[in-house]
């Protein structure tokens, strides 16, 4: 798997769909990190993981307002967080991915050398004919050793990409087999399952019945926890405006509605595995959420944190395509008739973001104000 798709997953090891990595082991697969990208997600998860220790030590200075006993709490977990370092957070998640997956580790193919130089001087990809073909060279010598290995084995290797030209890359090998997202490879080998397929169809076509009934038990619990996880998400916005510098803040996102798609059939849902008290599906969807956002002019520097609160708010209604993997849990052994009481174990979107377009708006500036 390739680092973007770690990234855009959030580096959230611990969630749906990473976790499943562990259990690709049940379709005789192996989780192969080729040394270029591991390094690579070294390096990307000790800075994200960086961010997110600042943003908690920030987060936790409460002294100036809260109750002593809040107060004390929080001083507490700073002090604990103080001995911590991106460094170590990410070799500690890293080794625990790593485990789960039981992964293999291969050695850089750089013996590949001369045919990866020839790639980049010809424009074959990876390497793209526009852009920084430089950049290009992590991922042709991973490439390369994934084709070894394949070579090696006599096996074809699944890549994990959003990187057109490692996807274009694949397209012409035919040891290599490309894929955007890690949803697309469990939907297909969850398809070629043949023990599981039966089995997986006919809870299909019952979660197909209860996703479309607004009175289903299921059907409401999995909309609270949605509206939990939506509210939780990162909010990255997009609008239009004449004024050329703008930025803003979001004050808040609150759920509307889940809607289903009025085709609700494969692939909007796709059970991924079944267990006997277990089962995890893939779910697209739409929601309908209500965004409040402000938004205020630049004009060489940004505005202070006060002065930004000056600004109106504006409240929209927006709706956008989720994509989610749902575990639900069972009392009695898995089956239609027990999942009409089943409890929802965890909600996991497969991006740690939401991009959502606002439209037209008009930034404000305090200079305007009368």
């Amino acid at each position: 798997m390739d680092t973007n798709v770690y990234r855009k997953a959030g580096f959230r090891f611990r969630t749906q769909p990473l976790v499943a990595l562990a259990d690709i082991k049940a379709w005789s697969l192996a989780h192969l990190v080729p040394e270029v990208w591991r390094r690579e997600l070294e390096a990307h998860t000790k800075d994200w993981a960086e961010g997110k220790l600042n943003e908690a030590r920030h987060a936790l200075q409460i002294g100036d307002w809260a109750m002593p006993a809040q107060a004390g709490a929080a001083a507490e977990l700073r002090q604990h967080l103080s001995n911590d370092t991106g460094e170590a957070i990410a070799t500690r998640l890293l080794k625990d991915h790593y485990s789960r997956s039981r992964a293999v580790h291969l050695p850089t193919a750089w013996e590949a050398g001369p045919q990866v130089l020839s790639a980049y001087f010809e424009s074959r990809f990876p390497f793209e004919r526009t852009g920084d073909k430089k950049s290009e060279f992590p991922d042709a010598f991973a490439l390369a050793t994934l084709e070894q290995w394949a070579r090696t084995k006599n096996r074809q290797v699944i890549v994990v990409t959003e990187d057109e030209g490692c996807l274009s890359a694949c397209d012409a090998s035919s040891n290599l087999l490309g894929f955007k997202t890690l949803i697309e490879v469990l939907r297909g080998l969850s398809d070629i399952n043949q023990s599981t397929q039966v089995a997986a169809e006919e809870l299909e076509n019952f979660l197909v019945r209860e996703l479309r009934s607004e009175v289903s038990h299921l059907r409401k619990d999995l909309d609270e926890r949605i509206g939990s996880a939506v509210e939780q998400m990162d909010i990255d916005l997009d609008a239009d405006s004449e004024v050329p510098h703008f930025d803003y803040d979001v004050d808040e996102v609150s759920l509307r509605s889940v809607i289903p798609a009025s085709t609700l059939r494969p692939p909007d849902i796709k059970v991924l595995s079944v267990g006997q008290h277990e089962l995890t599906f893939s779910w697209q969807f739409q929601v309908e959420v209500d965004v409040s956002a402000r938004f205020y002019r630049v004009t060489g520097h940004h505005l202070p944190q006060p002065h930004r609160y000056g600004a109106p708010l504006d409240t929209r209604a927006i709706t956008i395509d989720v994509d989610a993997v749902i575990t639900l849990q069972t009392v009695d052994v898995m089956s239609a008739v027990a999942l009409k009481n089943a409890s929802v174990r965890s909600v996991d979107f497969t991006t740690s973001s939401l991009w959502l377009y606002f439209g037209d708006v008009d930034p404000w500036e305090p200079a305007y104000e009368e």
